[in-house]
């Protein structure tokens, strides 16, 4: 083999190298990189087998803001509910809007929802990337979500801050979840 062919090999195999770790990092920070530290942090929770827990949270839907609200939830159930800033109780809408996004089987429900949307088919291609690739962004689609944010709490596993980005082509969408404090109940 000739010297020259001997470094085009190598320069190919650098190349292929690089390919490889780059493609392995643009998993890792796309959904698929994702799923593993929801997994695990279910585990954790589930582990921990909490099932009644009083929690002071605050949620927002785009404009919409909600609490900071302190809830009792028992077998993933709001039970009861008071403003923290007033004192004042939940009104039945109130209640209804804790128990569509506070209990913690529901935010873990969203943030699978929202990491395994849009569907992976070879038509969905160009948002998959474009949500895992933020500059391809305006070349791919324009109106595709960035990947959602996502923190948990290191000890008993439940998602202690979720912030979900709706499509830049619908104002409004983003969704936010913010738990100040957590309590497990007897």
């Amino acid at each position: 083999m000739t010297p020259a062919r001997h470094r085009l090999f190598a320069w190919l195999a650098v190349g292929l190298l690089l390919l490889g770790l780059a493609c392995a990092a643009g998993l890792w920070a796309s959904a698929l990189g994702l799923l593993p530290q929801q997994e695990l942090a279910r585990a954790r929770w589930q582990a921990q087998n909490i099932r009644h827990y009083s929690m002071t949270a605050k949620f927002a839907l785009g404009w919409a803001s909600n609490g900071p609200w302190t809830v009792e939830v028992r077998d993933e159930q709001v039970v009861s509910g008071y403003d923290t800033t007033s004192g004042a109780p939940l009104s039945h809408v109130q209640m209804r809007v804790a128990q569509l996004h506070l209990p913690v089987s529901i935010m873990f429900e969203t943030i699978d929802k929202d990491l395994r949307s849009p569907a992976p088919t070879p038509r969905n291609l160009p948002t998959l990337l474009a949500r895992v690739a933020p500059p391809l962004q305006r070349r791919l689609d324009r109106c595709a979500a960035r990947m959602p944010e996502v923190s948990y709490d290191p000890a008993l596993g439940y998602p202690s801050g979720i912030t979900i980005y709706g499509s830049p082509c619908f104002p409004g969408g983003i969704q936010t979840l913010l738990v100040m404090s957590f309590t497990p109940l007897p």
